[in-house]
């Protein structure tokens, strides 16, 4: 049986080797913690506030920082006010992996067929407004979890994981 999370599992795996490879080669970096001492214990030392360009841009400037982030496989460095998970990460590669893979119970999927599923059950057809939409929704095809729904679906599916908060 395919599993939905092993593409994730992939993807971590990549971001994981990608940051030896890029570690073997460049000089260690300071962590962004470093920087926020730094501003700490004197506030013009980055002017605009901790968070302005100039402390991120310091910090992002270290060659293995720099060479990560803008690697196609860092996937990023995560939030303006956070490290990639990978920097500083302590642990082994498998705990790399099953820490920040994204595992897809508790999970909302827009189907191929464009319904909104929700891990509660519910759906909406995203075509239509909430309110007036004349379709019945489909019975449930094993959910929560959509596992099953996200192992039927073609290998070459691209899946794209989405964070958000309203």
């Amino acid at each position: 049986m395919s599993r939905p999370q092993a593409a994730s599992e992939r993807v971590a795996a990549a971001s994981w080797d990608l940051w030896q490879q890029m570690s073997a080669v460049h000089p260690p970096a300071l962590p962004l913690s470093v920087f926020e001492d730094r501003w700490d214990k004197d506030p013009h030392a980055f002017p605009g506030g901790p968070w302005a360009d100039g402390m991120l841009a310091a910090y992002r400037t270290q060659p293995l920082i720099k060479a990560y982030i803008h690697h196609p496989w860092s996937l990023g460095l995560g939030s303006i006010r956070a490290e990639h998970p990978i920097i500083g990460f302590r642990g082994s590669r498998a705990a790399f992996i099953r820490e920040f893979s994204w595992v897809p119970w508790e999970t909302d999927v827009l189907t191929v067929d464009g319904w909104w599923r929700e891990s509660d059950g519910s759906a909406l057809h995203a075509y239509c407004d909430p309110d007036s939409c004349p379709h019945e929704p489909p019975g449930p095809r094993v959910w929560p979890g959509s596992e099953a729904y996200l192992s039927q679906l073609p290998h070459d599916t691209i899946l794209v994981r989405v964070h958000c908060h309203c």
